[in-house]
């Protein structure tokens, strides 16, 4: 991973211009997740679902499906994320229940699922919605690669992917604890073919920061990012977010 002094994109002036959608060039990502039970045996990532992330080897369908069945009739969820080429790829799919609905699209990587209207009565989703692949147990499939839970209406995770032909400026992390015991929070990369690495960290206790870089970490095209934390004692709650720049190669 590389840092550029180089890029205008990320002068404020610019940022304004990307955020407004006013540059075909370029577009903005914010991407934040909570993980309520980061643990002190291993690294998690900061997702809702709990654990380490894991994305696929190979571009899929995708399985769409809620935990409660009141998510059906006017409910539909939109999935986002990255084709097999690594475009983007997005649909919109009625949803319902407890029962999979399958995407058209086939997706490689998956990094946010969002509710885009709710069953007939119902102001978000009743149940924790899911992506993902394998057998379906009680609306919830086999292996997980977004969720929303109840009435967030959409996932909360920190996994990113970078498309072809663009790099990806991380401009600004920003995380949190309430729980007294100390935490470290990485950002993990790994560009395509080789390793996740660590390319930047922060320990912190009870408390919650906010680092803006002048100097923006520079992701190249194909690459798999995410936040992941680890606690020193039992468990913590910890919530962390990115703020990206994209800009067309």
């Amino acid at each position: 991973m590389t840092h550029s002094r180089n890029v205008d994109g990320t002068c404020p002036e610019n940022i304004w211009e990307i955020g407004l959608g006013h540059r075909s060039d370029a577009s903005s990502e914010f991407k934040f997740g909570v993980n309520t039970a980061v643990g002190n045996a291993s690294v998690e990532t900061i997702w809702s679902e709990g654990g380490l992330y894991a994305n696929p080897a190979a571009a899929s369908v995708i399985k769409l499906s809620s935990d409660s069945a009141t998510d059906t009739g006017d409910a539909t969820v939109r999935i986002t994320g990255l084709d097999a080429n690594y475009a983007p790829l997005t649909e919109t799919k009625a949803i319902t229940g407890q029962t999979a609905v399958t995407t058209t699209g086939v997706f490689l990587r998956v990094f946010r699922l969002e509710m885009t209207a709710a069953a007939s009565g119902q102001t978000t989703n009743v149940g924790i919605l899911y992506a993902g692949t394998g057998a379906i147990s009680t609306g919830k499939p086999a292996v997980v690669l977004c969720l929303a839970e109840i009435g967030e209406g959409q996932s909360l995770t920190t996994n990113y992917s970078v498309k072809a032909g663009a790099t990806a400026l991380i401009t600004g992390i920003n995380w949190g604890t309430v729980t007294a015991q100390n935490v470290t929070l990485s950002l993990k990369a790994r560009e395509l073919g080789s390793v996740f690495r660590t390319e930047w960290q922060m320990v912190f206790n009870a408390s919650s920061g906010t680092m803006i870089f002048a100097v923006p970490i520079m992701v190249p095209a194909k690459t798999d990012f995410e936040l992941r934390g680890i606690a020193g004692a039992a468990s913590a709650n910890v919530s962390a977010s990115m703020s990206i720049v994209l800009l067309d190669n």
